[in-house]
């Protein structure tokens, strides 16, 4: 069979290169032809010319010619043109020609033997790709090659009608280009070869290692300042935002570290390699400047492909903050997920489509071996006419297709593809229909005793609307006594924020390789000798510091500086946030929390109580609208009798952090209170090349950062 195809093959060779030198034979004929009519036509024009000349002789002056090249340069343009049209004309054809003729020139032909030599190499490459598949792919079985045409109501525009298919067994091949491989794995190489040959020139040239890194780092660094000037801060909103136009310069130069999508708000966040801050970015105002370039979208498929980490956050809400009609609906739904997709299983559809033809089969043996006949005989046979229920046994005769006699035929062609004359088909049938019958009479038994007591009406005669009502009343009076339980125990939240207490072991930075903190760096080991020996400072004298205020925009570190002390003065933390500590279900609640607090760290001194955002829960009394209420005031003066010196703090120090200090109420800022107030800026030049070094040691080799001049 193999041989057979390819003599056929061959054959099919052949007859398309004879066709295709016939075809250029005819052309050339035809290209002799173009030239003997063009030649009579210039004669003819020629000698019109010559008639017109003789007259304008007689009757006119002569006028001046319309061109100023002479009839020579003239015919020699024409002569141009003419070969290249014939090489535009007859080139792609002409490579399969020995004989070019006498119509082009040297560098033609050359042109195109070399286009015959690369289709000749194309062509070999391809058939022995083809040799590499058929010996890979016999193991799936036999060969096969055919053509398989497209139906003609299912032909579009640039669908063929006719395509080759390449088989073996049930497995389909698709042969790529051998010519777009062979290209692609050169590139692929030559990447490689370039790199290796970088690398290599980067260890043993030190000169030019250096010159490449030094290009690198300033390459880095004006990408970054391009993207960081597209940024600013949103003093109204308390954010720094990015221009969406700076987005796909910065992804297409590496520099994004991370990305945070949140889809419920059509928000990203943004942060820089290098930087703590979270650049804000609108997906909307992106989506209108690129709808023309794929979107967001084409930016989040780049993203990914790019390496960069990104999270896409949904929308959290939990399940006991949704009413009881939407907890009902999301239940419903998930519940019909599941049910479906466990519907459309493949076990679930085999089955399905099982007792589906079973059940088929029987209802057509059913109709044809008992109904039907019997309808026959019952009703005659002109009300069966008049019906639609029979067939017409005369010409005269007509009747429409209905529904009854589409079913007879469906059931008729079903029942003879299936039944045999033998004994046993009967045996079976009647073991069927018997077991048929007795699942369809016990399953009409069941709905007509339970279908009218589920719908209301019937032997029974309970209400099953008050049964429900009384169900769904109970629910609701559970769900009230388990809401007012828990508002009734409560969460000891100080209780919370101790069991939370941890030690810090590893900073994210340590307290010597923090950067602008130099002219605060007395004051910090002041606060780190106190958590170390507080006894030291009673025994001198010394004023011991009681509160630490940290103040700083948004990704200078407030954080990091409290964990660093924490870290070098070895002591543990507590972290306490505003909802711990805010007003409760009575009043001076939130004061009793301090005061708590304050008792239960005294008792594990020494200690350091961290609060982030402190301006949130200690504002200005009566200025804002959550300080207007009477237990934030007693809130602040229970802080301020804590604070002052009136109980010893035995190694108690309250550590908060803030973004603007004209929030918090002046009385905290007092001498002897939270008196020490550092402040962090954004880092110098010389800093910043400091951060940069440090960096350096965790991302880059200590072969190269030794090259590096950080000056």
């Amino acid at each position: 069979m193999e041989e057979e195809y390819s003599r056929i093959w061959e054959r099919i060779g052949e007859i398309e290169d004879e066709i295709l030198r016939r075809e250029t034979t005819a052309l050339s004929i035809g290209v002799r032809e173009l030239c003997f009519i063009e030649r009579e036509c210039e004669e003819l024009v020629q000698r019109f010319n010559n008639q017109m000349r003789r007259k304008e002789l007689f009757q006119s002056p002569p006028k001046s010619s319309i061109t100023n090249l002479s009839r020579s340069e003239i015919r020699d343009e024409l002569k141009m043109a003419q070969r290249k049209l014939f090489e535009q004309m007859i080139l792609p054809s002409v490579v399969e020609v020995e004989d070019l003729g006498p119509f082009f020139n040297q560098d033609s032909m050359d042109f195109a033997l070399r286009i015959k030599q690369c289709l000749k190499d194309s062509r070999q490459m391809q058939r022995n790709l083809e040799s590499r598949i058929r010996r890979k792919m016999k193991k799936f079985g036999s060969e096969k090659r055919f053509v398989v045409k497209t139906p003609e109501d299912e032909i579009v525009k640039g669908f063929p009608e006719v395509e080759l298919k390449w088989m073996f067994g049930d497995k389909e091949v698709v042969v790529p280009k051998a010519i777009g491989l062979h290209l692609h794995h050169g590139w692929k190489k030559w990447r490689e070869e370039a790199k290796a040959d970088l690398k290599r020139h980067l260890l043993e040239d030190v000169d030019f290692g250096k010159h490449y890194v030094a290009q690198r780092q300033e390459r880095i660094l004006l990408d970054r300042d391009r993207v960081v000037a597209k940024t600013w801060y949103n003093e109204e909103r308390s954010r720094w935002e990015m221009d969406p136009m700076a987005v796909p310069y910065a992804v297409s130069k590496k520099l994004v570290e991370h990305a945070r999508i949140r889809h419920d708000w059509a928000v990203m966040y943004i942060a820089l390699k290098g930087d703590d801050k979270e650049y804000f970015v609108d997906i909307k105002e992106f989506d209108m400047l690129y709808e023309n370039f794929g979107g967001f979208d084409g930016l989040y498929m780049k993203m990914l492909a790019c390496g960069i980490r990104t999270a896409v956050q949904l929308m959290y809400i939990p399940f006991s903050e949704l009413d009881f009609r939407q907890q009902f609906l999301l239940t419903i739904r998930l519940a019909h997920r599941c049910l479906t997709g466990l519907w459309k299983t493949k076990f679930v559809s085999y089955g399905k489509d099982w007792v589906y033809q079973k059940i088929r089969n029987i209802n057509d043996d059913i109709m044809m071996v008992i109904v039907f006949p019997l309808i026959e005989y019952i009703i005659p046979y002109p009300v069966r006419m008049q019906l639609g229920m029979a067939w017409p046994e005369e010409i005269g005769q007509t009747v429409a297709s209905t529904w009854y006699l589409k079913w007879q035929s469906e059931a008729e062609m079903n029942f003879k593809s299936r039944k045999t004359d033998d004994f046993k088909w009967f045996v079976w049938f009647l073991i069927r229909s018997a077991i048929y019958g007795y699942i369809l009479y016990h399953a009409f038994r069941f709905l007509r005793r339970k279908v009218p007591g589920v719908l209301g009406y019937g032997p029974i005669r309970k209400d099953p609307n008050m049964r429900k009502l009384r169900r769904v009343k109970g629910y609701f009076n559970y769900r009230l006594r388990r809401i007012k339980r828990k508002k009734k125990a409560g969460i000891d939240p100080i209780r919370t924020a101790f069991d939370g207490m941890k030690r810090v072991k590893n900073p994210p930075i340590p307290l010597k390789n923090f950067a602008s903190i130099e002219s605060m760096r007395e004051e910090i080991n002041e606060v780190v000798a106190f958590l170390q020996n507080p006894g030291a400072f009673q025994e001198m004298g010394a004023r011991a510091p009681r509160g630490v205020l940290i103040v700083g925009e948004r990704g200078t570190g407030k954080t990091s500086l409290a964990l660093a002390i924490a870290a070098e003065a070895r002591v543990p933390v507590v972290n306490v946030e505003a909802q711990q500590l805010e007003a409760g279900l009575w009043v001076g609640q939130s004061a009793s929390n301090v005061r708590e607090l304050f008792q239960t760290a005294r008792d594990l001194a020494p200690v350091i109580i961290f609060v982030e955002d402190f301006d949130l829960f200690a504002g200005v009394r009566g200025k804002f609208i959550h300080t207007k209420k009477q237990d934030h005031e007693a809130f602040i003066n229970q802080l301020l009798v804590e604070l002052d010196g009136f109980e010893k703090q035995d190694g108690v120090v309250l550590m908060a952090t803030t973004r603007n200090i004209k929030q918090i109420d002046e009385a905290l800022q007092r001498p002897g209170r939270m008196d020490r107030v550092f402040h962090l800026q954004r880092p110098t030049q010389a800093e910043r090349e400091r951060i940069l070094q440090i960096a350096a040691k965790e991302t880059m080799d200590e072969e190269l950062i030794d090259m590096v001049d950080w000056k």
